[in-house]
């Protein structure tokens, strides 16, 4: 699987491709809570489903040419698009840097496809 991060904002260097080995979903739940009553009942509230509340992260075993396409990218630009096999994604960025392997984690503002 490979995911595709792009800049929002036009920029000739602001795209890269990588293939992680690993990937971390997050919390796939819905916005809810429960409360206990003093009639020894529950109350329970529903906030509904917001892929906002996802950060996705990504590891993988980065080139020379991709950490530096990622540090240009995490610098110069606040949101990216990503696209993966399950969509195309505005998030907020970060990239951990590691020798043999490395880390970009995706903060999801909104699901777009």
């Amino acid at each position: 699987m490979n995911l595709h991060i792009t800049t929002v904002d036009f920029d000739l260097n602001g795209y890269v491709t990588i293939n992680p080995t690993k990937v971390e979903r997050g919390n796939f739940a819905r916005r809810s809570t429960k409360r206990k009553t003093l009639d020894g009942g529950v109350a329970s509230y529903d906030g509904g489903f917001s892929h906002g509340d996802q950060t996705l992260e990504y590891e993988f075993r980065p080139t020379q040419e991709q950490d530096e396409a990622l540090r240009y990218i995490i610098e110069y630009h606040r949101e990216v698009y990503i696209s993966n096999k399950e969509g195309f994604y505005k998030v907020i960025p970060s990239y951990r840097p590691g020798y043999d392997t490395a880390t970009f984690v995706a903060s999801i503002l909104e699901k777009i496809a």
